[in-house]
């Protein structure tokens, strides 16, 4: 299946860069998350390890919410793998935990 009949095709296909972890506003974006989660797994609470920065909303849906910082939540590995492929149905629950710790802080 090729064109519009194919599940992944998209209209502005030229909008969509891939993920530049090594540009400097993802690396900027993805301490800030950090910062403000404490290197903190917002969902179990492990701190240290292996850390990694998710996008609430899809970063391929959501190109202007790509580097805004209340679109990250940091996540441990374990944490993060579960959500990869399904990021919907965990979007609501990660924005519930990130207005939590913005409204602690």
């Amino acid at each position: 299946m090729t064109g519009k009949l194919n599940p992944h095709w998209m209209k502005d296909r030229n909008l969509v860069k891939c993920r530049p972890n090594g540009n400097k506003d993802h690396i900027e974006w993805r301490q800030k998350v950090f910062e403000r989660d404490n290197f903190r797994c917002l969902d179990c609470g492990k701190r240290g390890g292996y850390i990694e920065a998710h996008h609430i909303k899809p970063w391929v849906k959501y190109p202007k919410f790509r580097f805004v910082v209340s679109n990250g939540i940091t996540l441990c590995r374990n944490c993060h793998k579960p959500t990869i492929k399904k990021e919907y149905k965990y979007q609501r629950y990660f924005q519930s935990l990130v207005s939590k710790k913005l409204s602690t802080s």
